[in-house]
């Protein structure tokens, strides 16, 4: 679920600023849009913006990165 942070957070494995946009597991945007820390996205105008290609971030990283969805979604299109 896409999502866009109205604060910034950080943890070991991720680091988002406030106004960025990332892909979440469903349950996990929905527990931060619940305590207001994000805003879900409606449409899909956003664009990718990590430096390496869907497809790489597909191979690269497993189902539970933050960006899988969006790269998944971007992949499929084509």
């Amino acid at each position: 679920m896409r999502v866009r942070m109205l604060t910034a957070m950080a943890g070991p494995r991720f680091c988002y600023q406030c106004g960025q946009e990332v892909d979440l597991p469903d349950g996990e945007a929905r527990r931060y849009v619940a305590a207001r820390i994000a805003e879900l996205v409606t449409g899909d105008g956003a664009q990718w913006e990590l430096p390496i290609a869907p497809a790489d971030y597909l191979q690269r990283f497993g189902p539970d990165a933050p960006n899988y969805g969006r790269a998944a979604a971007l992949m499929a299109s084509r």
